[in-house]
């Protein structure tokens, strides 16, 4: 089917390359959503604004109604079917879902006149119908808010998509100060990140210092606390900055979530992490502009059918996993966080002194200075001149 091919390539004002696109085989609309470099290579597309444009669309393109309708005709050898459903305006797998069959005059009307095929075109439609039916039984409510699948600014060459968030951070030290980031959301790092050269504008509070461990080493940095708003919903987070724009998993973990090829549907969560206060938006903060949840994909407008186990009116809470967290209150500062699986640095021979944590990581001493946190054990040393209040 090269008709989504030729207006893909129309759309862009670029139709004199719909003949190399068929010639080289990227004559279907599934395959325009893999398009990359090198195969603009081999269609001899050269022209640096050209290639720009086609590879920008194609990592947005998702394939039509009409095209999905075809190949699942096809999946189920029913291709040659293919025009009598257009014709019909059978032109969208929601549309075929509600077929009530077996019926003779939608037989008569797709011009299906062998009875192996009517069954064929019976047993697909009943698998269609539990692809798309919903584990449990669907419970409405109100997303968060809406993310998507894409490249965000600063990952923009980027081979593939990521997931990625409109949401707004918020200085806890004058609230008239915000911006708002498209976060990418790393799962794999337990911090939100910002980019440094705004996070200067923010006024944030900082926290203090922290040895930050990563894939290719650790640095020393500073942590801030501000405020983090997505969609309906506001928490406190602690942020350091970085090259990039991300939310880690400390926030990802506290909502639920709906994802599919084209979306990201973000669901109040039960999870409460014990150091993180989350929030309705307050009042106050309602002129602030909302995230941008425009894309080239439409979005259920209020409310979408949840499809998992926890619906959000439950009011049992799991308990939070303090197993890799500790918590600790230096003296004149706000809480600070350190999250940690293996060692960070060997403690510093300053004058130091040793506290013992319960098992249940319920008592631990106040302290001022710097924290080394040696392994998850339960005993830290807290390095630094002794200041008892």
């Amino acid at each position: 089917m090269t008709d989504g091919v030729q207006g893909f390539l129309g759309e862009l004002g670029l139709l004199q390359y719909y003949d190399m696109f068929v010639i080289k085989g990227f004559d279907s609309e599934d395959d325009l959503c893999y398009i990359d470099s090198k195969d603009l290579d081999a269609m001899y597309i050269t022209d640096p604004d050209h290639r720009k444009q086609i590879l920008c669309s194609a990592s947005d393109f998702r394939p039509s109604e009409q095209y999905k309708v075809l190949d699942w005709l096809k999946q189920n050898g029913l291709e040659h079917y293919f025009q009598s459903f257009v014709e019909g305006d059978y032109t969208s797998l929601d549309e075929i879902e509600k077929l009530n069959l077996p019926d003779e005059e939608v037989y008569d009307e797709l011009e299906i006149t062998l009875p192996g095929h009517k069954r064929r075109l019976e047993r697909a439609v009943n698998r269609l119908r539990k692809r798309h039916r919903p584990l449990l039984p669907a419970k409405t409510e109100v997303p968060v808010a809406f993310g998507r699948w894409g490249k965000p600014a600063c990952l923009e060459d980027a081979k593939f998509d990521f997931l990625i968030l409109d949401a707004t951070v918020i200085s806890t030290n004058n609230p008239a100060k915000f911006h708002t980031f498209e976060f990418m959301i790393d799962s794999g790092s337990d911090v939100v990140t910002v980019r440094e050269e705004v996070l200067k504008t923010l006024d944030l509070e900082l926290l203090g210092q922290i040895h930050s461990k990563g894939v290719h080493g650790s640095k020393k940095t500073n942590l801030y606390k501000a405020t983090l708003r997505i969609g309906t919903q506001e928490m406190e987070i602690e942020v350091m900055g970085e090259t990039y724009d991300s939310l880690g998993s400390r926030v990802v973990r506290h909502f639920r979530h709906y994802l599919d090829g084209s979306r990201h549907v973000w669901l109040k969560g039960n999870y409460r992490d014990p150091g993180t206060n989350i929030r309705e938006a307050s009042s106050d903060l309602k002129a602030l502009p909302p995230p941008d949840t425009s894309s080239n994909n439409s979005f259920s407008p209020i409310s979408i059918a949840a499809v998992t186990e926890t619906s959000s009116d439950r009011n049992t809470l799991f308990p939070p996993d303090t197993s890799s967290n500790i918590s600790f209150l230096p003296i004149s500062r706000a809480p600070v966080t350190v999250t940690s699986s293996e060692c960070l640095r060997k403690p510093t021979p300053l004058p130091a002194k040793t506290v013992s944590i319960d098992s249940d990581h319920s008592k631990l001493e106040i302290c001022n200075s710097d924290v080394t946190l040696l392994s998850k054990q339960d005993t830290i040393e807290i390095t630094g001149e002794d200041n008892p209040s």
